[in-house]
């Protein structure tokens, strides 16, 4: 009992430490009780900046060197007396808090609400944030010079940029991260893997993602990558789990941040068809609108067709073809083999006993993918055969004596729904 106490209690100050930031609403700090956080001891000599005797803020409090001495700061508490908007000599809309101690006496703090990761308090208790706080933060983001579809963004933080993408394919929600790292760069060296550490200890793990690999002004490693995050399971994760760390092949960083992160997840997966709670409900649920979004459509007037296209789900998809006089659907389906294989066909099994046999099936030879020959089944299911996939979840298909297991079943029945009601 008393570990599951202890479990709580840290989940609870990891995620009141988390609500910090006000930004711009520096009023949210009124009255509030800051902690001076302490850093780490190789840091230490560098002390802190921002702290003022006066309030024209030219007297460092406690100089030592140009910041004033780590140990006149860390870990006490001061009370928010007040605070006033001012512009700095570049024009940077900035504030003066006034804060007090009954050691040091009252102190002033240069507040830039830009800068989550310059921000050096704990806010006793966190803040209490005004309902649309985060979300009126998203903005439009302008992407026409690249893309046709509608883009909306949270503000950048801790290197993590959280993005929606919306068009008549469908909704797709990003993730862009950068880590940066002490190492040389040093070109032509293909390094992956991605993962999410959550506060509760529980990771989501991408080995496979390629990483992007530049030099940073100083000629350091800098690692990014823009993860998709459509999944159910990735977008119920975001939204209950806060992000404590990323890593980036072997290179973490730290997210101070991840609580605004939280929230901004919820206010764009809030923009997409389907409202948050729709898109963390069960995977039982079928017909959701999140998933039904993801459909692609294209028209094809002159031969008087439209089709429906699902995304790749653990590398099938289904494409619906409409025309006057009938309904036809193509499957395509992927699968790995560390050997070499040939012949034709695919077979579907399903939980409920179902069975779905292309013998003559064409299987097309899609190269060499980490080492592995892939091979993509294309075949032909009849209207009829489509219930298959309504009526129970995929176990798995085999394509040239290579199996493959359907580890997104639930997603990939709910697709199928979706399409067989387009």
């Amino acid at each position: 009992m008393k570990k599951i106490i202890l479990v709580f209690a840290l989940l609870f100050s990891l995620l009141t430490e988390a609500q910090n930031f006000p930004g711009e609403q520096v009023e949210l700090l009124a009255g509030k009780s800051l902690i001076v956080l302490p850093v780490k001891e190789s840091l230490q000599k560098y002390g802190y900046r921002g702290f003022y005797k006066d309030v024209s803020l030219k007297k460092i409090y406690k100089k030592e060197g140009t910041t004033t001495a780590y140990a006149e700061l860390a870990d006490k508490e001061f009370k928010v007396v007040s605070y006033e908007p001012y512009t700095n000599s570049i024009r940077d809309k900035k504030f003066k808090l006034l804060i007090e101690n009954p050691e040091t006496g009252q102190v002033y703090y240069d507040y830039d609400p830009r800068y989550s990761s310059s921000f050096p308090f704990k806010v006793v208790g966190g803040l209490d944030y005004p309902k649309d706080f985060f979300c009126n933060k998203i903005y439009e983001k302008d992407m026409k010079s690249v893309s046709k579809s509608t883009w909306y963004a949270a503000p950048a933080q801790d290197g993590m940029e959280a993005s929606l993408s919306k068009s008549e394919k469908g909704n797709f929600l990003f993730l862009h991260i950068n880590v940066p790292t002490s190492e040389k760069y040093a070109s032509g060296v293909i390094r992956r893997g991605a993962e999410l550490i959550f506060a509760d200890g529980t990771s989501l793990s991408m080995p496979d993602e390629e990483l992007k690999s530049q030099a940073n002004p100083f000629g350091s490693l800098l690692l990014s990558v823009t993860l998709g995050l459509n999944k159910p399971k990735y977008l119920e994760l975001i939204q209950e789990k806060v992000i404590v760390s990323v890593k980036l092949n072997k290179y973490e960083s730290e997210i101070k941040e991840g609580f605004s992160l939280q929230q901004y997840f919820k206010c764009l997966i809030g923009r997409m068809e389907a409202p948050a709670a729709a898109a963390s409900a069960p995977a039982t649920t079928k017909n959701t609108s999140a998933l039904c979004s993801q459909i692609t459509v294209k028209s094809d007037e002159a031969k008087g067709k439209i089709m429906y296209d699902t995304p790749f789900v653990d590398g099938l998809s289904i494409e619906k073809m409409v025309s006057k006089d009938h309904t036809t659907y193509i499957g395509t389906a992927e699968v790995l083999s560390e050997t070499e294989k040939k012949g034709l066909g695919i077979s579907l099994l399903f939980e409920n006993g179902d069975f779905l046999s292309k013998p003559d099936a064409k299987v097309f030879d899609g190269g060499m993918v980490n080492g592995k020959h892939k091979y993509v089944a294309l075949f032909l299911i009849e209207e009829d055969k489509m219930e298959y996939f309504k009526n129970s979840p995929l176990k798995g298909w085999q394509v040239r004596d290579v199996t493959r297991v359907a580890l997104e079943a639930k997603t990939i029945q709910q697709l199928a729904d979706c399409l067989i009601n387009k």
